[in-house]
């Protein structure tokens, strides 16, 4: 590299700071138009299922996310960013980003929410029926629950004896169902509030909640190495966290569109037999690693066809 080709380097990581401590820069200026849109033409069946879950992120901050489900892959919605290396956000802030998304989705959809055990707070289950989402939330075998005698106990002491299966008790905990789901797929029983009708439904729809999982870690170790920032400061990562969210948006997209090339591209780069168990993000990188002129010429091209990959695709 010579002299003006380090400089050109330095010039845009200067860039790439100004742009991540700019308070001119973030969130509803960038990302907000976009997935306002996204949401709007998303499922033409008028069902959005969100998942609401926190993560260790870059530096010294948490980030707490909501993502919604597309064929089977969360895409990064709405988040907050907080400091500090440990701890869950209050239920308070998981209400606030609550707000924040409802006033983005479109009208005449069905909503669900799924989140893990921090999520079961009563103020938040409260604010979800006002606003009219459906939810399966997981909460702890100490919750205390009631019967069909009326009488409460812990989770657990209700269900000594219960053999594999899905369990349900009627308005067991201010005002929400619950669910017992033993089952030799897991190796614990799983513990459920939801305002759902069937134990069954309540169930399928908990499985989906994994799949946020996936996406940590393919912001994180399997994608774009967000754990390896070293950015400090609750305003810096959360304009990170923009520019990832993109990121991934931006490369998943380029991955499906890979995914129905003919043989002859995949080749280039990637074994034409594996594409089909592939994920569209690894997919992505192994051509932008391999065959980067070939990438940026498919990226221009998933960028002008957003719609028929998302939305009609």
């Amino acid at each position: 590299m010579d002299f003006s080709e380090a400089t050109n380097k330095e010039s845009k990581i200067k860039k790439v700071k100004r742009f991540l401590d700019s308070k001119w820069n973030g969130y509803h200026d960038y990302y907000l138009p976009f997935i306002e849109v996204f949401l709007k033409n998303l499922i033409p069946q008028k069902e959005l299922v969100f998942i609401i879950d926190d993560t260790q992120s870059a530096g010294n901050c948490i980030t707490l996310m909501l993502s919604v489900l597309w064929r089977g892959y969360a895409i990064p919605v709405i988040w907050l960013v907080k400091e500090g290396e440990k701890g869950h956000f209050s239920e308070e802030k998981h209400m606030e980003l609550l707000e924040a998304v409802k006033e983005i989705i479109p009208e005449n959809t069905r909503n669900i929410l799924l989140g893990d055990g921090e999520f079961d707070g009563k103020k938040l289950r409260e604010k979800l029926e006002k606003t009219g989402f459906e939810y399966v939330l997981r909460t702890s075998k100490d919750k205390l629950i009631k019967n069909e005698c009326n009488e409460i106990h812990r989770f657990e002491n209700q269900t000594n004896g219960f053999e594999n299966g899905q369990y349900w008790f009627e308005n067991a905990s201010e005002n929400s169902h619950a669910v017992y789901w033993k089952s030799k797929q897991y190796q614990d029983p799983i513990y459920l509030l939801t305002n759902l009708d069937l134990a069954g439904l309540a169930c399928a729809y908990y499985k989906k909640r994994f799949k946020t999982e996936l996406l940590f870690k393919q912001l994180k170790s399997a994608g774009f190495n967000l754990q390896r920032s070293k950015l400090q400061g609750e305003k810096r990562c959360t304009n990170l966290m923009m520019i990832l969210a993109f990121a991934f948006v931006l490369c998943f997209g380029l991955g499906i569109l890979l995914k129905n090339k003919k043989k002859l591209v995949i080749n280039k780069f990637y074994r034409f037999d594996r594409i089909q168990t592939i994920k569209p993000l690894t997919l992505a990188q192994k051509c932008l690693n391999s065959c980067v002129d070939l990438a940026l010429h498919f990226f221009q091209i998933a960028t002008q066809k957003f719609y028929e990959i998302f939305v009609y695709g």
